[in-house]
């Protein structure tokens, strides 16, 4: 498992609960920079998820389309970057690699907000789209959003009671 967010935590817990004898997870940060809710952690804790800090992966080795390693190499805290957290960087010299059955990589997500701008003229600001909170409705009236995309990344349930309000507001508009 490379990443230390929730989706890392899950796919990690899930992994060992479905019977994987030994889950590593390996982060470019420490436990104290990990975006991972503290509980979500803990029960990887529990369920015996082993934990590898200032980790950075660099490439996955292959043996005929098959992960049979991952190279990695150590960091060290830098300065905060742009989230506000302390930066992971390489250091030189450091690489090693790790055999493995499988890789899941849970490294995040990026939004492709400039196609939504300019293919589709949906207004993005701060990095999420703009929407009409009560409809989901955007700029466009022919789109509508919520979830990461219009609140810019939340909870899952916010992103279903996005989801239901849109739905209510597509009805309503079908309907005339």
């Amino acid at each position: 498992m490379i990443g230390g967010g929730n989706t890392a935590i899950d796919a990690a817990n899930a992994a060992r609960r479905l019977g994987a004898e030994d889950v590593h997870l390996f982060y470019r940060r420490t436990e104290k920079e990990m975006p991972a809710f503290p509980f979500e952690y803990d029960h990887s804790k529990v369920d015996g998820v082993q934990f590898h800090w200032l980790a950075q992966p660099v490439e996955i080795i292959e043996d005929k389309g098959r992960a049979v390693a991952v190279k990695f190499v150590e960091t060290q805290l830098g300065a905060p970057d742009s989230s506000g957290r302390r930066s992971a960087e390489p250091v030189a010299g450091s690489e090693y690699a790790v055999e493995c059955d499988l890789v899941i990589p849970a490294l995040g997500q990026s939004r492709l907000m400039g196609q939504l701008t300019e293919s589709r003229g949906i207004i993005v600001h701060r990095g999420s789209i703009v929407v009409d909170r009560p409809s989901g409705r955007t700029s466009n009236p022919k789109y509508y959003a919520g979830g990461d995309g219009g609140n810019g990344g939340r909870e899952v349930v916010d992103a279903v009671a996005d989801g239901r309000r849109a739905a209510l507001a597509i009805v309503e508009t079908a309907r005339g």
